[in-house]
This record gives C-alpha cells, sequence and structure tokens, in this order.
C-alpha cells in the first residue's frame, strides 16, 4: 500500500506527501544518514542487547514506551550488564538501572561532550578502529575540550564522578550499546544530540560486531519501513534520494511513467500545515494519522485545516483530526488486512489477516486504487492484493540502499522475516550492519565533534519553568485507540502533570483541552525538520477551585 501511496505523488502531480515518521524518527534518521551513510533504526538484531556488557539508555523510557524490549534488558542486566538511563525523569525504567543521571532536556550534547573529553584525555578510545574504520577525529578534541566534568558538573548538576564513571564504564566495557529516543531527538538540536551518542560507540569501537551497536527506540509499527518505502517528502522507495536523477529514472521506469514527470521534493509534515496557511495547498488527504492531536502547536494546525476547501481522513474512528474532514473514510484495521511490516531492526515480516473487512469498509490500498482509478491513473494502479504491491515494491528498491529486492511473501514467512539489505533471493539478509564497512563511499564512519546549541525557547522570569512530553505505559500516540479501550482508560483517565522545581512533564495522548500540544513548540530542526516537542517555556498557575 505505501509505495502506492507514494506514486500517488505522480497521480496528483503533487510533491506534497509526509508521513507519521517525521514526528518520530527523523533527527535520528538524518543522524545516522552522516555518521553511518545509511539509516536503520538498530544496526543489530535486539538479541544482542542480552550480550552487550554496558547499555546507555538516552531519553528513552523503554519500559512504558516500548514494553516488549524490556526482557532484553532484564536478560542483559541478568548476565552482569551496567545499565545507564539519562532522563530528566524517575521512569520505570530508571528503576532497573545501575546509574540514573537526571539530566535536563536540551544538555545531552553537553554531558556526552564530558564523556567523550575524559575517553579522549585519558585515551580510552579505539586506536586501531578509530584510524582503520572513522574519519573526522581531529574534530573531537577541540570540541570538547573545555567540556570537563568538573565545569559540565556546573552546567548540568550531574556529579563529575558519576561522569567520570560513566566513560570509563562504557570505554572499557567488552561490549555497550548505546540507544536514543524521542526525549533527546524531538528538538531543534535533536540530530547534533544524536550524532554526539553515536560517537561514543565510534570512538570505543563498538559497533559492527557482537554485543555492540547504536539503536534509536521506537514503538510504532512501520516507522522505520515507511522511510525506506519513500513516504518522506525526499524519498523515493529505497531509501533514494527523489533529486538522484538516476534514482529517477530507474523508479519511473518501473511505474512505467517518464521521470520528469515525477516531482520533486516536498516540505516536511509540519510544513504543510504552513502552506495551508497561505492557500498553496488547498486539500488534504490523512491516511490512519491524527496530526490535530500530535503536532506541535496545535491550534496552528487547527487553524491551517480549516481553510482547507477539501479534507479526506482514512481512519477507523472519529479522531480530532476527522472531525475537520469533509470526508471520513471507514480505513482497515491491522487485523482485517494482511501485509508486511519493517520493524526497528530493519527485519522485514509478513503479517497474516485475522479478520475480513465490513462489507461497507475497503482496504487502504483499495482506497488508493480507487482513487487512481478516478483521477485517470487507473492503468497505473491494477493490483489484485498487497503482495503484489509488496511484489513491486521489492523491484523498486533493488540497487537502492534498503534493498528488498531478494524478499517474496514464501521467504519472509519461511524464514519469519528477513533483515535487510537483502539484494538477491540467494542473499541471507543483514542482521548486523557495518561489520567490515560503512556505507559513505570510502567506506568509513563519520565522526563529529559537536558543539551545543541552545534550544528554540529558554526560561525566564515570566516562563520559569521547562515543559517536556512523551508517553504513559497505557496509552499509545495520539490515544485514537487507547483511549477507546475501557481498561487502558480506566488506568489513566486524564494527563497528569508531574512538577519537579523547574521541569514539567505531561503526556501527550489526549485531544481538545485535554491537548498538551497546544503549548509545544513548533520550531523545527534545520535538516531533520523535527518540532520541538521536547522543550517548550511555560508558566504553572494555581486553578480557581469550584468554590472560588
Amino acid at each position: 500500500m505505501k509505495n502506492r501511496l507514494l506514486q500517488l505523488r505522480w497521480s496528483f502531480q503533487t510533491r506534497y506527501i509526509d508521513y507519521n515518521g517525521r514526528y518520530c524518527m527523523s533527527s535520528a534518521a538524518a543522524a545516522q544518514h552522516m555518521a553511518f551513510g545509511i539509516d536503520r533504526g538498530f544496526n543489530m538484531p535486539l538479541d544482542e542487547i542480552t550480550n552487550a556488557k554496558y547499555i546507555i539508555l538516552a531519553g528513552t523510557n523503554i519500559a512504558e514506551c516500548q514494553p516488549t524490549m524490556m526482557p532484553y534488558l532484564l536478560a542483559a542486566k541478568k548476565q552482569g550488564a551496567i545499565i545507564v538511563t539519562i532522563d530528566p525523569r524517575n521512569t520505570m525504567t530508571s528503576k532497573i538501572a545501575d546509574i540514573h543521571v537526571r539530566l535536563q532536556p536540551g544538555f545531552d550534547s553537553v554531558l556526552v561532550n564530558s564523556l567523550l573529553n575524559v575517553m579522549i584525555e585519558e585515551k580510552l578510545y579505539d586506536p586501531l578502529f578509530v584510524e582503520q574504520r572513522t574519519s573526522g577525529l581531529d574534530s573531537l578534541p577541540n570540541a570538547v575540550k573545555d567540556f570537563t566534568p568538573d565545569k559540565v558538573e556546573q552546567y548540568t548538576g550531574v556529579p563529575a564522578k558519576v561522569i567520570r564513571a560513566i566513560a570509563r564504564g562504557f570505554a572499557k566495557a567488552e561490549t555497550g550499546i548505546v540507544m536514543t529516543a524521542r526525549g533527546l531527538e524531538q528538538q531543534v538540536n535533536g540530530v547534533e544530540h544524536t550524532l554526539n551518542y553515536i560517537n561514543l560507540c565510534l570512538l570505543t569501537g563498538k559497533i559492527g560486531r557482537t554485543g555492540c551497536g547504536f539503536g534509536t527506540v521506537t514503538g510504532q509499527a512501520n516507522g522505520q519501513g515507511g522511510r525506506e518505502h519513500g513516504q518522506k517528502a525526499d524519498q523515493l522507495p529505497g531509501y533514494r534520494s527523489i533529486e538522484d536523477s538516476a534514482a529517477r529514472e530507474y523508479v519511473a521506469s518501473i511505474w512505467g511513467v517518464r521521470a520528469e514527470e515525477l516531482p520533486g521534493k516536498g516540505v516536511s509534515a509540519y510544513e504543510l500545515f504552513h502552506l495551508m496557511e497561505t492557500g498553496e495547498i488547498k486539500a488534504l488527504i490523512v491516511l490512519g494519522s491524527n496530526p490535530v492531536v500530535s503536532s506541535p502547536n496545535a491550534s496552528r494546525v487547527l487553524a491551517a485545516m480549516s481553510k482547507l476547501e477539501l479534507c479526506v481522513v482514512v481512519d477507523l474512528f472519529e479522531t480530532e483530526t476527522a472531525a475537520c474532514a469533509d470526508w471520513l473514510l471507514p480505513g482497515s484495521s491491522f487485523l482485517e488486512t494482511e501485509g508486511t511490516l519493517t520493524n526497528l531492526e530493519g527485519r522485514v515480516f509478513h503479517r497474516a489477516r485475522v479478520f475480513g473487512t465490513p462489507p461497507v469498509a475497503m482496504e487502504d490500498y483499495e482506497i488508493i486504487c480507487g482513487l487512481a482509478e478516478r483521477l485517470g491513473a487507473g492503468a497505473y494502479f491494477q493490483y489484485k492484493d498487497n503482495e503484489s504491491i509488496f511484489n513491486e515494491l521489492c523491484l523498486a528498491t533493488k540497487g537502492g540502499k534498503a534493498d528488498y529486492s531478494g524478499l517474496s511473501y514464501n521467504r519472509l514467512i519461511a524464514e519469519n522475516g528477513v533483515f535487510w539489505p537483502c539484494p538477491s533471493l540467494d542473499h541471507g539478509g543483514t542482521p548486523t550492519m557495518f561489520e567490515s564497512t560503512f556505507h559513505h563511499p570510502d567506506g568509513k564512519a563519520r565522526l563529529h565533534g559537536i558543539k551545543p546549541g541552545i534550544p528554540a525557547e529558554t526560561q525566564d522570569r515570566e516562563y520559569p519553568y521547562l515543559l517536556t512530553t512523551g508517553r504513559v505505559g497505557s496509552h499509545y500516540l495520539s490515544g485514537t485507540q487507547a483511549r477507546r479501550t475501557e481498561g487502558l482508560l480506566r488506568k489513566t483517565p486524564v494527563p497528569v502533570a508531574e512538577i519537579h522545581p523547574t521541569t514539567l512533564f505531561v503526556p501527550f495522548h489526549w485531544g481538545g483541552k485535554q491537548s498538551v500540544n497546544f503549548l509545544t513548540n513548533d520550531a523545527l530542526h534545520p535538516i531533520s525538520r523535527m518540532p520541538e516537542f521536547k522543550i517548550a517555556a511555560i508558566r504553572v498557575e494555581r486553578a480557581p477551585s469550584d468554590n472560588e
């Protein structure tokens, strides 16, 4: 289905298409492309977590946001692994940590620079790996020289002895893994934060071998796959750039159209709303997304959508976004269709159908094909089922970084999923990446010296607190399904603000007056175009009681 959605660019002759992952993994994706030359959520299988002797979890509350990963962490801990959590809050995940660093949002690069400072000053890095497998080492010493543990303790409140303990522990450990997530990525400096955490893996040679690697944690099904399939505004299937003339020629030949007919790159998900404000975008189709709740500065999003001449929403429920729609089409649930998913490991697997769709509903791909027919492009959308679409996707990714061309339904079912890249039917897939080479032309990874930046908003006398947002274990994303599940809603019926002397945390799963995204900042990272969900300057006032 997603490959067909991409081809609607050609049917509509519009470059304006983007996807949910823009609010999820986009900063980490940009950082991995810069460091490794390729982006895959995890560059090793989840099983490798149990082989790690030292694990750093930064900006991620896995116990509530991705609980199916917890058994891997508990197994590693049982085998003696040291676990470090870096999070402003005490969370269910931090309870299993050996060291918990309560770091104020926005200071990740400052902290990591101090870890790198110790590793370089004490010569704890892997000189052979750095020399043979990386470039850019000369950018680090100058970038981190002023970030000694003692100075960083003054900046952050993290004790210098803790900084030294983490730096020495991770560097000296036989194996180690670093995982990041939205806590540090959903910032205007999120790409730089992520690059700095990647530096820890590269400087110590902890990548491309057992028990080692870097991963960005996501709990959203197919958040990884959407980018590989080409839903991102600047991409074609296989992680090809839409501005690459050779890529355009190849993909156009698969679709049976001329390369010059393919639109160029569009804008990011949030920037689409600006174009609705100006009138450049007059119609919107939303499939399985609830941007009124999930976008920052939600009042601006609502105002922009009110200017549309046509809004079509395809979903299971009448969401807050569907309330803005001229047409609400019933989509199919994950139980009512079949197809493939690509998880955060880069494992592509088949998901079978459980139920058929109700008589009045259509599968999403059928809606898209029906729309193409009415647009006069039906000849290019003659697909009998999802498998035929997947087969075309595999062919369209051939030769790309995310190469699916060795995959098929039969193989995915027989092997319980296959890791991309998998360029041929006799290729075994790639569970562990970077064992011998990275994806830059010279085969080397890139180290990046990072100069910490400041958030888009900072505290002042009028707005003395920082607001950060996130998830709770009882709900999921914009709450479209979870808030309709009685047992989950009973556990967490309303969003509750956790108040610290300098920082507030509020979950984002609610709409309407309970939506915290009316307060969040819509500043965007210049590369990833990720909004700064995690840092907003606010003030807190006592609400009047019913008796006042």
